[in-house]
């Protein structure tokens, strides 16, 4: 057996072996690029998580009052006044009498003799104005009606006499 002592026997070899893997320099920048990637994405986690849970609320609190005009607009005229009163609701916006359920809540408002729109001060017997009111509040509370919360949304519908 032959050992061969050419100069570049060795070095063609080394070369080889070195261009292959990564070094450890190029691993830790690797790992600094994607740790700060997912500093990042986690930092926007409780951003978005918020915003779905305002999308929720805006849609069951829409789901509410569009049931509630929907029900309006089939009382007979004269008894809309009765609509006019607090109602509970659950979390998937079904109405509710336990306290201990309720999560949302609609105040009712019913206007008769109202200003029609586009018009210089006149009032019509003949259409009432529903106005609802909905709010997140756990507990069937009125705290998110009588401050200046953001979170109350307000809904509203003219009814025609028929």
């Amino acid at each position: 057996m032959e050992i061969s002592t050419k100069p570049g026997a060795l070095a063609g070899a080394r070369a080889c072996r070195f261009t292959q893997g990564f070094s450890l320099i190029e691993v830790t920048i690797a790992l600094g690029v994607v740790s700060f990637a997912l500093i990042a994405l986690f930092g926007l986690l409780p951003t978005g998580l918020t915003t779905f849970r305002s999308s929720i609320d805006r849609s069951v609190a829409s789901q509410i009052a569009q049931g509630i005009l929907s029900n309006a607009r089939q009382t007979e005229f004269t008894n809309l006044s009765a609509l006019a009163k607090t109602n509970n609701y659950t979390d998937e916006g079904d109405d509710t009498t336990d306290v201990d359920k309720t999560i949302y809540v609609a105040i009712v408002d019913v206007y008769t003799n109202v200003l029609v729109p586009a018009t210089p001060a006149f009032t019509n017997p003949s259409i009432a104005k529903i106005s609802v009111r909905v709010a997140k509040s756990p507990g069937g509370s009125l705290a998110p009606f009588t401050s200046n919360s953001t979170s109350v949304q307000q809904f509203s519908a003219f009814i025609p006499k028929m």
